[in-house]
């Protein structure tokens, strides 16, 4: 599996140290994406991993791609790596990113969100996650992502899809549940 990183910051780089550490991808199966030539530098100098200027072409050889960009940068990256396959799984850890804005800039159902803590830095960490509708009816979608995000934070916790309940006084009112299933 090849793990396309667009953006390493410093959650993305811990998320690339942690899966190099634990032999989840080997240096040739991450492929790594930063703005900063002194980032991209740094992060094969270290680590061995494959660096490019171009975002497109790192989401393009990718079979999972982890946006790890800043908030503001999240609109020009979805259009730089838009056109991906249906099998291409695409995992967001760009804060205040929700999965309706992800699928719209991306034209693409295939699609995690997840908020790693900062322990995730230390490999330490817990991450909740949710998915797509469309991810979540595929098979193997928990081993397709714990793999991942588990070695890069320690723990993962899935978040079922929103559902409706009804009140004592008839009110619809949506809300999310965190599964007390850990995706181990």
């Amino acid at each position: 599996m090849r793990i396309g990183f667009i953006g390493v910051g410093a959650m993305g780089s811990a998320m690339v140290k942690c899966l190099l550490d634990r032999k989840v991808a080997g240096p040739q199966d991450v492929l790594v994406s930063d703005i900063s030539a002194a980032r991209r530098e740094f992060l094969s100098r270290e680590y061995g991993v494959v660096t490019l200027s171009d975002n497109g072409k790192a989401a393009e050889n990718a079979d999972v791609i982890i946006i790890a960009v800043k908030p503001g940068d999240l609109p020009q990256v979805l259009k730089e790596i838009r056109g991906l396959t249906r099998e291409q799984l695409v995992l967001s850890i760009v804060a205040g990113a929700t999965l309706s804005n992800l699928r719209q800039g991306l034209d693409h159902s295939t699609i995690v969100r997840a908020m790693p803590n900062m322990l995730a830095q230390l490999g330490k960490g817990i991450t909740v996650w949710t998915a797509t509708a469309e991810r979540m009816k595929r098979k193997n979608v928990q081993g397709q992502i714990k793999n991942p995000v588990r070695a890069a934070n320690g723990l993962a916790y899935i978040t079922r899809p929103p559902r409706r309940v009804r009140s004592r006084r008839n009110w619809l009112k949506p809300y999310w549940e965190l599964s007390a299933v850990r995706s181990t």
